[in-house]
């Protein structure tokens, strides 16, 4: 699994987020990757994150 340390991003929705990415391989798929990123609970950027969410259900339902 691949890390990449606590990088910030700016989606225009909620502004700068800070985020832990991991890059896990896929044994059986070694042509797609698979992208975790995650945020401190309680934190900012976690309820940044789930604002995203939000937005993005919303999205795939219409």
């Amino acid at each position: 699994m691949c890390s990449v340390p606590d990088t910030p991003k700016r989606p225009a929705f909620v502004g700068a987020v800070t985020v832990t990415q991991q890059i896990p391989s896929i044994a059986r798929s070694p042509d797609r990757a698979l992208i975790v990123r995650t945020a401190l609970a309680g934190c900012p950027s976690a309820r940044a994150l789930s604002v995203l969410r939000q937005v993005s259900d919303c999205q795939h339902r219409a």
